[in-house]
């Protein structure tokens, strides 16, 4: 199995560390979380594969880190496991990344590997659509105004759709319509 990352969301005590001696049988890298606060502090800029999240340490969290839970299941592999000392480590695949493997091999082997690592955002986002014009040349007399929309706002940048061709380092000049 190639090398892949990932981040298992579990509290101290016992079951982090059944799930920690069941991944040593796994050639992966394994950050560890102790709460899905503590991956938006201070994992946001590693790049990870998956997550592996304790069913009950995501129990125990706040609204707000629940929402967070279900961001993560809208844009990686996202396994919830719960480990049952009679049966061991429970498996339930999470999201559309997820795959349908039942067992910690699957997850890894068919979500995992096929998922190209990236990491979570740094900064909180609004979910605003605004009316934007595209221009590649603002100073041209005649230039082409695309008329488009931008989603999705954070202090690191937005999603801005467009049906023109961009080539990475074309200028673009942005007029928010929304803003005088």
């Amino acid at each position: 199995m190639e090398k892949i990352r990932i981040l298992l969301v579990a509290a101290p005590g016992d079951n982090r560390g059944a799930y920690l001696r069941a991944l040593r049988d796994f050639k992966i890298d394994c950050d560890v979380a102790e709460s899905l606060h503590d991956v938006v502090v201070n994992h946001n800029k590693i790049k990870y594969s998956g997550f592996l999240i304790d069913i009950p340490t995501l129990l125990r969290s706040s609204a707000a880190d629940k929402a967070e839970a279900a961001l993560l299941s809208d844009n990686f592999p996202v396994m919830r496991i719960s480990n049952n000392s009679n049966e061991g480590i429970r498996c339930i695949p999470t999201g559309k990344f997820s795959g349908h493997g039942s067992t910690l091999k699957e997850f890894f082997q068919e979500s995992c590997l096929n998922f190209t690592a990236r990491s979570l955002r740094g900064t909180k986002r609004a979910n605003k659509v605004l009316n934007v014009l595209l221009n590649r040349d603002i100073s041209a007399r005649n230039s082409y105004m695309e008329k488009s929309v931008a989603l999705n706002f954070s202090a690191e940048g937005s999603f801005l759709f467009s049906v023109s061709k961009w080539r990475k380092g074309d200028t673009l000049w942005i007029a928010i319509m929304e803003l005088d």
